[in-house]
């Protein structure tokens, strides 16, 4: 089937060709509602519990790899950058990049899990776990 025939075949359910934007437009803003509301009561959660428990924070904080946590930002962020570059070179045509920057993405997740599990391996001997 050709992909002109699934685009009439998926009109077909509406009443008018309005229909389709405004129903894209409603889910959209659903799922926003929906992420508001999660991460709404994750922060609030989180600041109740900073309240509650500052000494225990503070503690906490005193663990925290600055040098290993940014290290994983940087690959998260690259990572980001080259699956957003994969998808660019895929719709222009260009497979051979395309397949590149995917395998540099799955190399960054495989450094994000190492760094990851260097991380816990520390915590795990400092008895933090």
């Amino acid at each position: 089937m050709s992909s002109g025939s699934i685009a009439t075949d998926a009109t077909l359910q509406f009443s008018d060709a309005e229909r389709p934007r405004q129903s894209s437009e409603l889910g959209i803003w659903v799922f926003l509602a929906s992420e508001v509301m999660f991460f709404g009561a994750l922060f609030a959660g989180y600041a109740v519990s900073r309240f509650n428990f500052g000494a225990a924070f503070a503690a906490a904080s005193r663990h925290t790899d600055i040098a290993l946590g940014t290290l994983n930002t940087a690959v998260l962020l690259t990572s980001s950058y080259t699956i957003a570059a994969a998808l660019q070179a895929l719709k222009t045509g260009k497979r051979d990049l395309s397949c590149r920057l995917l395998l540099a993405t799955a190399a960054l997740g495989l450094g994000f899990l190492a760094i990851k599990g260097i991380e816990y391996r520390k915590e795990y001997v400092e008895g933090l776990i």
